[in-house]
């Protein structure tokens, strides 16, 4: 549309508001989005072109499923953890991430921590029963920073390879290529943590993280959890905090 056609287009609406007529209809709402096949294709697309989340992906069963009901935290589209027959799940209320982009980039952060959970060999609630309160807030801390540096270098990844269309590709799909690009930097530009992660100030991304998961929340996610009546995890933690991966508290 010309500017002046909009022009003219805002003209008709005013004289129509002056001659009483009715308001017209408000667009329709946005659709949301659906953890179904389309879905899953376009984020598998965009999160396969990093080579780390290739890795991930292949190298650990972890399986993604639509989360049945509302996470605690109005904000979260996807939580990593472990299903009731033990397999390592990633739940994912895709309704909440509102494009493609959004859901492919915060799926990055929650495979980090879900691999996190094969190589530890427990997730944090399985984890907390056996921490005192300050090894587990030092625990989710470190947790988190080390989740979104990975999230930050598969989010690179994925902008290098959508920045960079071969030679002989269509005008069209070059096009569709750099708006996923611009899509994917708008996501590392808005998060806070990533965004300080990505211009070196790690400082400021552990300020935040502090920040969003508070003393106060933690030690509320310590005092709830409770054994696991199936399986034990304490060796694994007993194992974890003895060995040169237990996070230091320097920097926190």
């Amino acid at each position: 549309m010309l500017i002046c056609d909009s022009l003219v287009q805002r003209l008709k609406e005013l004289l129509a508001e002056l001659d009483g007529a009715t308001a017209q209809p408000a667009p329709a709402p946005r659709q949301r989005l659906a953890w179904d096949t389309p879905t899953q294709q376009q984020v598998a697309h965009i999160t396969g072109q990093s080579p780390i989340f290739s890795a991930i992906f292949t190298s650990h069963t972890i399986k993604l499923i639509s989360s049945g009901s509302p996470f605690s935290d109005p904000r979260q589209i996807a939580q990593a953890g472990r299903d009731n027959d033990g397999t390592v799940v990633i739940k994912i209320m895709a309704a909440r991430a509102a494009t493609i982009h959004r859901l492919a980039f915060v799926l990055l952060h929650e495979y980090v921590h879900a691999k996190d959970i094969h190589v530890r060999g427990f997730a944090a609630a399985e984890a907390a029963p056996y921490l005192s309160k300050p090894e587990y807030r030092l625990f989710r801390w470190q947790s988190e920073l080390g989740a979104f540096q990975g999230q930050l270098k598969m989010v690179n990844q994925v902008i290098s390879a959508f920045g960079n269309p071969p030679s002989d590709m269509p005008a069209d799909e070059v096009s569709e290529l750099t708006r996923t690009k611009e899509a994917m930097e708008h996501e590392r530009a808005g998060d806070p943590i990533v965004r300080m992660l990505h211009v070196g100030r790690e400082g400021d991304a552990r300020r935040i993280i502090k920040d969003d998961y508070s003393t106060a929340m933690l030690d509320a996610e310590h005092a709830d959890a409770a054994p696991d009546t199936d399986r034990t995890y304490e060796a694994a933690v007993t194992a974890y905090k003895s060995s040169p991966d237990w996070p230091s508290a320097a920097g926190w």
